[in-house]
């Protein structure tokens, strides 16, 4: 099995035809051409190496082929070993220890190494763009919002600031800057959810709003303004254990937040791009906003207010 990476064959149909491809592979006797995806977890702040392998078989003008198959599998970049699945057939087996063959060490290990990961990242952030009429209104950021491929748990994505296990339940969390460059409050918002089992399908886990906790980075006070439910203790306990787990990373908040400061002065200098609806000051903070983008009021253009 022979692999072509996409910087190879610019030009051939397939590729062009798939722009989120990483590359080709080959086979005399599988068949082909694979169309090959590899991807990272999407979370900024995870540390793993794993990388999501996706094959597909195409044609020669890069349609899918009728009947053709297409496999993922979660592979460990840095070992080449996946986590197998008895569902699959031995066709398909084969054609997975063909290509990691053929990927591995590279560009397997290349792509799942955090040094690249990191390098995505701030591909990422240097494309990013915050409406300048949120930026003046005060409407504050999530940094892992900007910075993943799902984005965060708070805007209807997968990716998280940190999570941690307390008092026997797993919480997680997102972080929301004030990016207006007139405003020096230098404070960040703790958005807190509790990982609960989906009453529908136990199997599966949700992310469950709990709290809203305030901090700065100036010293070392949280006050809660916002609990859906518990008691506030729990919320500051809750967020001091998560500090603690972390060794207390206000030291990366302060990185963020300067990241988006600065994301905040570039697209004010690009100019108003796109204008959200005007702000209403009557909506509840838990309907939905009148900007029409689907969320509830604070999740939207009520962040931060």
């Amino acid at each position: 099995m022979r692999y072509q990476p996409r910087s190879d064959i610019p030009n051939h149909p397939a590729i062009l035809a798939n722009p989120d491809a990483t590359g080709l592979l080959e086979d005399h006797e599988l068949g082909g051409p694979w169309l090959v995806t590899l991807e990272d977890c999407g979370d900024p702040i995870c540390d793993c190496d794993n990388v999501r392998l996706t094959l597909r078989q195409v044609d020669l003008d890069g349609s899918l082929t009728g009947g053709g198959l297409w496999l993922t599998e979660w592979i460990i970049s840095s070992t080449g070993e996946y986590v197998g699945s008895d569902e699959l057939g031995t066709t398909e087996q084969q054609l997975l220890d063909r290509a990691i063959s053929a990927l591995f060490p590279s560009p397997l290990s290349d792509f799942g190494g955090q040094e690249a990961k990191t390098r995505r990242i701030e591909a990422r952030l240097s494309k990013a763009w915050i409406p300048p009429t949120e930026i003046h209104q005060g409407i504050m950021q999530s940094w892992v919002h900007h910075a993943s491929e799902t984005g965060s748990i708070s805007l209807g994505g997968t990716a998280t600031a940190g999570d941690v296990e307390h008092a026997g339940k797993q919480w997680f969390f997102d972080l929301f800057y004030c990016v207006n460059p007139d405003c020096d409050c230098r404070r960040f918002n703790v958005d807190v959810y509790e990982q609960r089992p989906r009453k529908s399908a136990p199997d599966q886990m949700d992310f469950v709003e709990r709290y809203m906790v305030q901090g700065r980075f100036d010293d070392h006070s949280l006050e809660v303004i916002e609990r859906l439910t518990g008691s506030d203790e729990e919320a500051l306990a809750v967020v001091r254990a998560w500090f603690a787990h972390t060794g207390d990373p206000r030291e990366t908040f302060e990185r963020q937040y300067h990241q988006l400061r600065e994301m905040a002065r570039h697209s004010i200098a690009q100019g108003a791009q796109k204008q959200p609806a005007p702000r209403r000051h009557d909506v509840g903070r838990n309907e939905a906003c009148p900007c029409g983008s689907g969320k509830k009021y604070k999740r939207c253009c009520g962040r931060g207010r």
